[in-house]
């Protein structure tokens, strides 16, 4: 639960009516009927308000018309779903006691470490008075309630899902080799010409002798190397197969551990490149990923569950948009 505070009296002053020319008495309008129910464009600017305003910072004209009339709907539609979840709460019985509703209202205050005085202070600024924010509370815990009885306690996951998934994705479990690395980099420009490449290409030469000669590698490194990674001797740490650019992996996996490459050509220059130690390609067993595979089940399963939910909401509901229709 955060705290939010918003305020249509706000958003009315950020500009909105040079987007949408009304005559001078309206106030407001309906913009959507939800069943009985009528959502205004007060309550969407209320509920856009941070992204409206960012919008306008960003935006000019006819750019601007359009990205604000394009939040407009989609904060619409989290409107229109939002009053559809409260009416049916409401007609399965969902409620919120006032005791429920305290208690959350006092964690808000722990979490944000603020009195209560502080707060209805900021709720004042904001054009919103205490019993405005306690109904939101209420709208939340109705709303997480809800979700739970028609959604969460719906769907399960059981363990042959589990294993069949697995089977089927063993891949995406797979550990693959690594190979910790250091590295001397020596840069080259781009558009550097040959004389200064072979410059460069010379004086890595010179490195390589002296590292297989025995020269510590991590001192070369700090000598020098030309990225950061010197004023650690070149340590790259661990380098999964996939991560690096195909040019180093090409050469590091085929090394021996403790062993020196040649010189490696890269977009970005040159490198001499140390394998320290290597780590062999696992599979993780099955009984330490299968906790991540539920979860991973048990949320699609949520998602799926939630779309169809409301999409028979929507499907059984009376709703009619009005939102960029040209009002008299």
């Amino acid at each position: 639960m955060r705290l939010l505070l918003l305020s249509a009296f706000t958003a009315l002053s950020l500009g909105w009516w040079d987007l949408h020319p009304v005559p001078a008495l309206m106030i407001d309008r309906i913009v959507a009927r939800v069943n009985d129910d009528v959502i205004t464009l007060s309550e969407l600017q209320e509920e856009g308000l941070p992204l409206f305003e960012r919008l306008r910072e960003n935006y000019t004209g006819k750019e601007l018309e359009h990205q604000v009339q394009r939040a407009e709907r989609e904060f619409l539609d989290q409107l229109v779903l939002k009053r559809l979840q409260l009416q049916y709460a409401g007609h399965i019985g969902i409620t919120a006691s006032e005791n429920e509703i305290n208690a959350a209202f006092k964690d808000v205050l722990s979490r944000n470490n603020l009195t209560q005085e502080q707060l209805v202070e900021l709720l004042t600024r904001e054009g919103l008075t205490l019993q405005d924010y306690k109904d939101r509370l209420r709208e939340q815990i109705v709303l997480a309630r809800l979700m739970n009885q028609a959604v969460r306690s719906r769907v399960s996951v059981d363990g042959s899902e589990v294993e069949a998934y697995y089977q089927t994705h063993r891949n995406e479990f797979d550990q693959p080799p690594q190979a910790k690395v250091r590295h001397i980099f020596f840069r080259v420009e781009p558009g550097t010409g040959r004389p200064q490449l072979d410059e460069v290409q010379a004086r890595a030469t010179r490195v390589l002798q002296e590292a297989r000669n025995g020269s510590d590698f991590a001192t070369l490194a700090q000598r020098h190397s030309e990225d950061a990674t010197a004023a650690n001797g070149g340590d790259l740490g661990f380098i999964k197969r996939g991560d690096a650019l195909p040019a180093f992996e090409e050469v590091i996996f085929q090394m021996k551990e403790g062993e020196v490459s040649d010189v490696i050509r890269t977009p970005n220059g040159l490198h001499i490149v140390k394998v320290e130690t290597f780590s062999k390609g696992s599979l993780r067993d099955f009984s330490e990923i299968k906790p991540e595979i539920e979860r991973r089940l048990l949320q699609e399963k949520i998602e799926k569950r939630f779309q169809d939910w409301t999409n028979e909401l929507k499907d059984k509901a009376f709703i009619e948009i009005t939102l960029h229709d040209v009002p008299p």
